[in-house]
């Protein structure tokens, strides 16, 4: 989604939980991640959120107001989240 929409202003960040960054570190040099990666080794972010399942996907506005949240990830999901974001996107 970063390299579809990027262009139009989507940023997608992954907050990676994994309690040693450099095991993390070491997967992303293997594995390319074309968007953003924060390292949250003590796992605050999902305890904050409230986050129940992993994955866990925010879409969230410019004005920084959460528009959607979807747990877990299955093929069928990504049409109905592409469609969020252009939706998102194309507000101003």
């Amino acid at each position: 989604m970063q390299a579809k929409y990027g262009v139009k202003g989507l940023q997608v960040l992954a907050v990676n939980l994994d309690t040693k960054e450099a095991d993390a570190r070491q997967f992303l040099l293997e594995h390319p991640a074309q968007f953003g990666v924060a390292f949250d080794s003590t796992g605050g972010t999902p305890r904050s959120y409230g986050i129940k399942g992993m994955p866990t996907s925010y879409l969230i506005d410019r004005q920084g107001r959460i528009l959607m949240e979807h747990s877990g990830f299955t093929s069928s999901s990504k049409d109905a989240l592409e469609r969020a974001i252009r939706e998102a996107l194309e507000e101003k």
